[in-house]
């Protein structure tokens, strides 16, 4: 008897264990990481570099929200690298070609972001072509379309309200970190306390549930891919502004991170789970694991391995998670 207690003690701690890291494995990993980069070199514990990471993971974290929410409905998109791209670009030819009012540019560019996720939402919502087969065409035929409007080559962006979007700092903090920061605040409080965000659990929980629900589960596809348009928009407005131009394959890859980000935030592949938090996370992780490779002078290609087997083991562990909660 004693045996058998000392045994379901164990188990028990085992579990409170497991469910302490799958809480906070994260924000544990992300903490070591910069532990690590800390103690191999000494330039990166400091804070110009962290400023650094918060600008440059800013671009991508704004995406990951759109994507935290597309993969908690159980669904994907592959699309968003392109659609920044074409942001950037038609953010330049506004600006500078057309000689375009920056305001009413970035309005616009917003609207034609949000016209592509109608058409991808309503293509996955009302005709049911799998998202992953309708983002990946999307990202081909909306990066084919900037790389049409410039001929291949960058439109070059001068302007000073677009270089405070990109390069700017206010209070020493640099500019996309608090359009990051904006983003985060009101995609969280949607998420988690507006009538949407449960709807969003809801459809990605269980459809059919929640189409008896009353839920009009078309309609809350549609808005999500809408939404992650508009801030793959607002990340190619902030890229442009950066590199003061609008390049057609900028972007290229931004799809992978943000997934990864998503995923290791704690967003099930499953879907019915995530929170904008832990997507946070997810994004600083791996934008401090970029910073610190580069830092540490990690040779570009040995970097693709890392990061690929960092998606991997995201993925491997979101899947297992998934496994062990329908068990139970």
């Amino acid at each position: 008897m004693k045996s058998i207690s000392v045994n379901s003690k164990k188990d028990r701690q085992l579990e409170s264990l497991g469910t302490v890291l799958q809480k906070w494995g994260v924000f544990i990993g992300l903490i070591l990481l910069m532990l690590f980069f800390s103690i191999k070199s000494r330039h990166f514990f400091s804070i110009p570099n962290f400023l650094n990471i918060a600008r440059q993971t800013s671009i991508t974290a704004i995406i990951a929200v759109g994507m935290t929410y597309v993969i908690i409905i159980n669904g994907i998109d592959l699309s968003v690298g392109a659609i920044v791209g074409l942001a950037g670009v038609l953010c330049a030819v506004f600006i500078t070609n057309l000689g375009m009012n920056p305001l009413l540019a970035i309005v616009l560019v917003l609207a034609v972001s949000a016209v592509i996720g109608l058409i991808i939402g309503a293509t996955v919502a009302y005709i049911k072509i799998p998202p992953f087969i309708i983002t990946l065409a999307m990202q081909q035929i909306v990066r084919g379309v900037a790389f049409v409007i410039t001929s291949g080559y960058p439109v070059y962006l001068k302007n000073p309200l677009m270089n405070t979007i990109g390069r700017g700092f206010f209070l020493g903090i640099p500019t996309p970190v608090y359009i990051m920061a904006v983003i985060f605040i009101a995609g969280g409080f949607m998420l988690h306390r507006m009538r949407l965000g449960r709807y969003i659990y809801a459809v990605g929980g269980n459809i059919q549930t929640a189409r008896l629900s009353g839920i009009k589960v078309e309609r809350v596809i549609v808005i999500v891919y809408i939404l992650i348009a508009v801030f793959c928009g607002i990340s190619g407005v902030i890229l442009s502004g950066r590199l003061s131009s609008g390049t057609p394959n900028a972007g290229t890859g931004f799809e992978m991170d943000v997934i990864a980000a998503t995923i290791l935030g704690g967003t099930s592949f499953a879907g019915g789970e995530g929170t904008v938090f832990g997507t946070l996370i997810g994004a600083l992780l791996m934008g401090v694991l970029s910073n610190g490779l580069n830092i540490m002078n990690v040779d570009p290609y040995i970097q693709m391995i890392i990061k690929g087997f960092v998606i991997f083991l995201a993925v491997f562990l979101s899947v297992i998670n998934s496994r062990k909660s329908e068990e139970k």
